[in-house]
Order: C-alpha cells, then sequence, then structure tokens
C-alpha cells in the first residue's frame, strides 16, 4: 500500500512538474519577431517603385490580404512579354518570401495568363515601412535592394483588370 502512495504522489509530482514547464516555456514554432508581424498587415496595399504617383512606367506590388500578391512590370519597357506575375506572399523574420505560380504575358496584343507547373520562390530582405517625409509622409519601405513607396491601402487600386483572375 505504500509503495502504491509513493507511486501516486511521484506520478502526481511528474504531471505538476510537466504543466509547470509547459506554462513557462516559451512558444515553438514561428519565429517571427513582433515586428515582422506588424509588416503582415502594413503591406497589404498597392505600392511603386517610385514616390511618386506615374501612369504605368513603374514597378507595382499588389499585396492582398488574402496572402496573395500581383506584381506588374514597368510598361516603360515596351519589348518586354512577361508583364506581370502573381502568387501567395509571407513574412518570414525580415525576408518577403514570393511563390509565384502565375505568370502574365502579351500574345498578340492581349494578356494571356500561363500558370507555373512547380511555384518560384523568391526572398527578398525587407524593411518595416516607415513615413518619408521627402515623399508627403508617404510610406517607403526596402524590398531587395529596392525602394518602394505606397499608393494606397487597397490592393485592388491601380491594379490592372487583366490580373483579377487569381
Amino acid at each position: 500500500m505504500k509503495k502504491l502512495l509513493v507511486l501516486l504522489v511521484l506520478a502526481t509530482l511528474g504531471v505538476v512538474l510537466v504543466g509547470c514547464t509547459l506554462i513557462s516555456a516559451p512558444p515553438q514554432g514561428n519565429n517571427n519577431s513582433k515586428d515582422a508581424l506588424a509588416i503582415d498587415s502594413d503591406l497589404i496595399g498597392t505600392w511603386q517603385n517610385t514616390p511618386m504617383v506615374s501612369s504605368g512606367f513603374t514597378d507595382l506590388y499588389h499585396f492582398f490580404g488574402t496572402g496573395r500578391f500581383v506584381f506588374a512590370y514597368s510598361q516603360y519597357d515596351t519589348e518586354k512579354t512577361m508583364i506581370a506575375e502573381s502568387g501567395a506572399w509571407s513574412i518570414s523574420k525580415d525576408s518577403l518570401v514570393l511563390e509565384i505560380d502565375t505568370m502574365y504575358v502579351l500574345e498578340n496584343g492581349e494578356v494571356a495568363m500561363r500558370l507555373y507547373e512547380i511555384a518560384e520562390i523568391r526572398e527578398y530582405a525587407i524593411t518595416k515601412p516607415v513615413l518619408d517625409s521627402n515623399a508627403a509622409n508617404r510610406l517607403v519601405m526596402t524590398i531587395g535592394k529596392e525602394q518602394f513607396w505606397q499608393l494606397s491601402t487597397n490592393p485592388n487600386d491601380y491594379l490592372n483588370s487583366s490580373y483579377k483572375d487569381f
């Protein structure tokens, strides 16, 4: 009987110790910092690679709250046949991860959508958006080595209707 009582006490202590350890242990898994998590919501909208509003002659990111994006290439290069790419986006630590699954190309004067057989993964260093006092206090961030200014908090603004198929 004493052995049973000792085993019961030890088992209870073990459960209490394991429970205390689980409560005090830091969460595991996703290693995103608070700053990286804040970038997720700050990123939603339309961003261009020039501080002034332009008429299609800049590169544009459209980040949606659904985790999808469209990247539209500048229309300045009229020889370029790939005009946009789209896919899923996420933030991992201080990096923007793009999983590109669709491209938009010009064929005979029309926009055609092409799906990648295997998504192409691209990863870029990213900074948290901050106000740019030199650009009428518009938000600016760096993606890779290039700066992008926020045109709108609505990613559908300035989005070519040909890219809305996703």
